[in-house]
């Protein structure tokens, strides 16, 4: 990354020393909020909490449902499309895969089903708002706007697309919709680092590198604003800063001083209770604080001077009382205390050297523990402190006085001042540090617990810092991430920066189960498993590099997911109705692979025979196919076509059914809701029977669906998507006929079941003259 601070920002910083009133101001680039992104979705795979989404849009010219179900809902990229500093906003893309998409009547009848893996999975885009929420920056699935969602090339379908969006997302529960992008936290025993208000906001418009901000205020500090529209607020991070986990953090001089002296002042005074001022104007923060309440303990101990040595009990020194209490002042460059407590020292003394005996007495002093502290900044900007007495003759040796006491009583007092001078300044180096800026970095962490390392310090007002979310050394990730790769396909992951010692292995995704392919524990290359080990089915393993942490005795870990496509060719809709002489449309996906780009595709209808259609294909590589139903043949009510499309290179194939109708149902099939037994219970029904028909012949035409009884009770089996019922009733003069599609698995498409139900309520009109 650039080591050289933006010039801009250092403009900014020199032109606004009140950095607009906040405490801290910070950035993540867009590199790393992508990767915590897809880390936070790794990790939700691996403990099975990945949201599943259903939703549903009536299309009113058509009277037509569209629903969608049990689709996987991963959040995959996200991007910064305007600065956005009072509303925050990231254009973030969905991938939806794993489910069913059904279009059907206002009756219950299923036009078509599409189902979408990963090969033809869906892709959905929206804003979300980036908000603050119980000390957590989050995204928030069920706050998107704009939502798009394309489900197929048809106009009036793209229009519902969004609708089902939002309604799925809606109803997830509030722990699946939310993503958190960073943690702000505050410090558990220090009041002064308690988070008062941490704010996001966005960069990556007019030339500013993309980014994640944060606005940060403490307990005790100003009343921060946003820049206006992000006018003359420039970009926190080099236009030329490449690394990933590049980052910069602004840290206000007043903060830096009121949480290094404040601080350590809490500690030295016990039991302490305090008056806070606000500053003039009240929007800088802290003024001062005065001691309301409280003590400092000066534990028994020895000092010598001005020919005595004495030794002295514990002493009290209360902070409030005396001459003055205790009282800090905050400015911007410095902190100046003024105390002047009474205390009584109990103490016996003896002239140095010699073997009189102790004599005993005590005294009751009143020391001025008067002192400024600053911070300053070396030629590299590393921070040192500097703690001055602002008391004329305040001892840091007794013996340092340029005019000795000119009575025994003057040197006694002289040197209890001095043990509580001592004792002060004792108690305050045991908790005053320098290194303010290490202290404060924490509160602001990756969920994965990492904070800024700084690796160059600028001053100029107020602390630029800049380096990374971990430091060059430690900065240890797999760098591909989320990987897809074809059945047999091969890859080497690798990880940055470079290390010597990495140990790769890879891990099941909890439900995983058979080969997972192998990987090379040294060198990261990993095989994925054949085609014929997939079975069809896709697999997500978890690849993990560990390298082992010498000085930190601990191990580093980074994970990445693959995705092995156990099949690379799908078109849908998987099923699809249609009449005599009528056609549809069909579309064929292939996965993204370089090798499978220039794949022609051939289509044909397997089946043969009467009332079977025709297709034709067209569109890059034949990716579109045409199916032309038959014209009705004599006799035959219904043809269920089997359609594939084949890869004339790789071989690979897909399947699919459209059922066509060549003659008007005259049994009208519904499912029972009465019914408490396992499986559904199929009815049948003529035109304008309330009852259903005994004795109706079932029929399952496409195997691998399941089994149905005499009774109409439909047991599904394996792993079909969908299910065709076909019923029959012979009477003396005619045969009645009818079908119902259900989707699978038997617990989906809530609405569409209750439509199927409805069914048999409804009272159509008889057109025979038989009836029942």
């Amino acid at each position: 990354m650039s080591m050289t601070p933006p010039e801009a920002l250092v403009a900014w910083m020199d032109r606004n020393p009140s950095m607009l009133n906040w405490d801290m101001i910070a950035s993540q680039p867009l590199s790393l909020l992508q990767y915590t992104v897809q880390q936070q979705e790794l990790q939700r795979l691996a403990e099975q909490t990945v949201a599943f989404l259903s939703g549903q849009a009536l299309r009113q010219e058509d009277d037509s449902l569209h629903e969608l179900d049990n689709y996987i809902v991963r959040l995959t990229d996200v991007h910064i499309k305007a600065n956005g500093y009072e509303r925050p906003m990231l254009h973030v893309l969905l991938s939806l895969e794993g489910g069913s998409y059904v279009k059907s009547s206002y009756l219950g009848e299923v036009m078509s089903i599409a189902v979408h893996d990963t090969v033809s999975r869906l892709q959905a885009t929206m804003n979300l708002p980036v908000r603050s929420e119980n000390g957590q920056v989050v995204l928030d699935l069920g706050q998107g706007q704009d939502h798009t969602l394309v489900l197929n090339s048809t106009a009036d379908i793209e229009s519902l697309g969004p609708k089902m969006l939002k309604a799925g997302l809606d109803a997830l529960e509030p722990a699946q919709q939310v993503l958190a992008l960073a943690d702000v936290m505050s410090s558990q025993d220090n009041p002064f680092r308690q988070v008062s208000q941490a704010l996001p906001a966005v960069q990556g418009s007019d030339g500013l590198t993309p980014a994640l901000l944060f606005f940060v205020n403490f307990t005790h500090g100003g009343q921060g604003r946003m820049p206006q529209d992000g006018l003359d607020f420039p970009s926190l991070l080099a236009n030329t800063a490449d690394d990933r986990y590049a980052s910069t953090a602004i840290l206000s001089w007043r903060l830096l001083h009121r949480d290094a002296y404040a601080q350590s002042i809490l500690g030295v005074l016990q039991g302490g209770e305090y008056r806070y001022v606000q500053s003039d104007p009240p929007e800088k923060g802290l003024g001062s604080m005065e001691a309301l309440k409280g003590q400092l303990s000066i534990p028994a101990g020895r000092c010598e001077g001005l020919g005595l040595e004495m030794l002295f009990d514990e002493i009290v020194v209360p902070g409030s009382g005396g001459k003055a209490a205790l009282k800090i002042a905050f400015a911007e460059e410095r902190i100046s205390q003024t105390w002047q407590p009474s205390c009584t020292v109990e103490y016996k003394y003896r002239h140095v050297g010699a073997t009189e005996e102790w004599q005993s007495s005590k005294i009751t002093v009143e020391p001025r523990l008067d002192y400024a502290f600053e911070l300053a900044a070396d030629a590299t900007a590393a921070l040192t402190g500097r703690l001055d007495s602002m008391v004329e003759q305040a001892a840091a040796s007794i013996d340092d006085q340029s005019v000795p006491p000119s009575t025994h009583e003057d040197a006694i007092k002289a040197l209890a001042d001095y043990a509580v001078q001592r004792g002060f300044l004792n108690a305050l180096s045991t908790r005053l540090t320098a290194h303010i800026d290490r202290q404060i970095l924490p509160c602001l962490r990756q969920p994965d617990g990492r904070f800024i390392q700084p690796l160059v310090r600028n001053r100029t007002n107020n602390l630029l810092l800049m380096g990374g979310f971990t430091s060059t050394d430690s900065s240890f990730r797999i760098v591909e991430q989320n990987v897809e790769l074809s059945a047999a396909a091969e890859t080497t992951f690798t990880v940055e920066p470079p290390s010597n010692g990495v140990k790769w292995s890879i891990e099941p995704l909890p439900g995983t189960t058979g080969e997972m392919g192998t990987i090379n524990e040294a060198t990261g290359y990993y095989q994925a498993p054949a085609a014929a080990a997939l079975g069809g089915k896709n697999l997500m393993v978890r690849v993990v590099a560990k390298l082992a942490d010498a000085d930190a005795d601990a191990e580093q870990r980074s994970e990445s997911l693959v995705m092995v496509i156990g099949h690379s060719l799908d078109f849908n809709p998987k099923f699809a109705t249609c009449f005599s002489g009528t056609s549809l449309q069909l579309r064929a996906d292939l996965l993204e692979d370089p090798s499978m780009a220039a794949e022609e595709l051939e289509w044909q209808v397997l089946t043969d025979g009467a009332g079977s259609g025709t297709i034709s294909s067209s569109g890059t590589n034949n990716a579109i196919a045409d199916y032309q139903a038959a014209p009705a043949p004599d006799d035959v009510r219904y043809v269920i076509d089997q359609i594939q499309v084949t890869g004339k290179t790789s071989g690979r194939t897909a399947t699919g059914y459209v059922l066509v109708t060549h003659k008007e149902p005259d049994l009208h099939l519904s499912v029972d809701e009465q019914w408490a037994g396992a499986g559904l219970k199929i009815e049948a029904r003529v035109a304008g029977s309330p009852s259903p028909l005994p004795e109706v012949e079932w029929i399952l035409p496409l195997e691998g669906t399941g089994q149905i009884d005499s009774g109409g009770v439909y047991t599904p089996q394996g792993d079909a998507r969908f299910v065709v019922i076909l019923a029959k009733k012979q009477t003396s003069t005619r045969t009645y006929g009818g079908s119902l599609t259900l989707p699978l698995p038997l617990s989906s498409f809530a609405e569409l079941r209750k439509a199927q139900i409805a069914r048999a309520t409804l009272k159509w009109e008889a057109k025979d003259e038989e009836g029942a």
